[in-house]
């Protein structure tokens, strides 16, 4: 997302939502949308040896933002925070 403003935002977030592309980035903010459902293969081992790289991936998914932490913690030696916020039940443990 380029420009931030509410309904180029909600336009973006609800045509990912509809491609199963739960995961938006806008800067170094990824926005997760709840699918209600389970999406394959958004999470297996293939997808998450995709992740694990000494550059930053592009791709918004929230192995990119974990791996990024952990490549700031690694390679730089410096304290990493990642915030996560939402909704009751909205699947922030999983």
């Amino acid at each position: 997302l380029t420009h931030l403003h509410e309904p180029a935002v909600l336009h973006s977030l609800q045509v990912r939502f509809e491609i199963d592309r739960i995961y938006t980035f806008t800067g170094p903010i990824l926005i997760a949308v709840n699918p209600f459902k389970r999406i394959r293969g958004l999470y297996d081992e293939e997808v998450l040896k995709t992740f694990i790289t000494p550059k930053p991936s592009t791709t918004p998914h929230v192995f990119a933002t974990s791996n990024a932490a952990y490549r700031g913690i690694c390679d730089n030696n410096a304290c990493q925070t990642v915030l996560i916020s939402g909704e009751s039940g909205a699947g922030k443990t999983e």
